[in-house]
């Protein structure tokens, strides 16, 4: 058999030479680090903190989440106490609400997200190393670059739909009895 043709590369091969540039440019693509992501935190004052800012904080640290909603497994990430990312307490009659990427918002009551009492949930801000993506769900579901994750999430009867990954903004709304009264 010759040379000609019977390659992948090469003038008559399967693949041309620009097929294969694109193929290798899409690989170094895939295998480059994730890039940095922004959250806005709208709770009173509007920020937007990158990843790199909120992992060095001093306040970030590891944490092991025992029973993760989404991997169904103990995961340990990088996250910082939610109450102190958005501060001061929201008013009496504000939720937070949270926004992923894909369009999905829950919104939290105020007591939940507050400085927990002992014997209660405890929410965290996961933040996805750039240099260190999560791994996908067992669904195929990309969880970063931030994931709202709960310490004895039973402890307060916290639901799946409060685990809210791929976050890119926490603000405020009306509380519950106010938009519903």
């Amino acid at each position: 058999m010759s040379g000609k043709g019977a390659g992948f590369g090469g003038a008559g091969g399967l693949v041309g030479g620009g097929t294969m540039r694109l193929l290798a440019s899409l690989l170094s693509a895939l295998a480059a680090p994730v890039a940095a992501a922004d959250l806005t935190i709208d709770t009173g004052q509007p920020r937007i903190p990158t990843t790199e800012a909120l992992l060095a904080r001093p306040d970030a640290a590891t944490t092991t989440v025992p029973d993760d909603a989404s991997y169904g497994r103990a995961t340990t990430y990088r996250a910082m106490l939610f109450a102190a990312l958005i501060g001061r307490a929201p008013p009496e009659d504000q939720d937070v609400s949270l926004a992923a990427r894909d369009g999905f918002v829950t919104n939290l009551p105020r007591a939940l997200v507050t400085a927990p009492g002992s014997g209660e949930a405890v929410p965290w801000l996961a933040i996805e190393p750039p240099d260190a993506p999560w791994p996908p769900t067992p669904g195929g579901k990309a969880t970063g670059p931030f994931y709202l994750v709960w310490l004895d999430p039973a402890a307060s009867g916290i639901l799946r739909e409060q685990w809210p990954f791929a976050v890119i903004r926490i603000g405020l709304v009306s509380d519950a009895a106010a938009r519903w009264p």
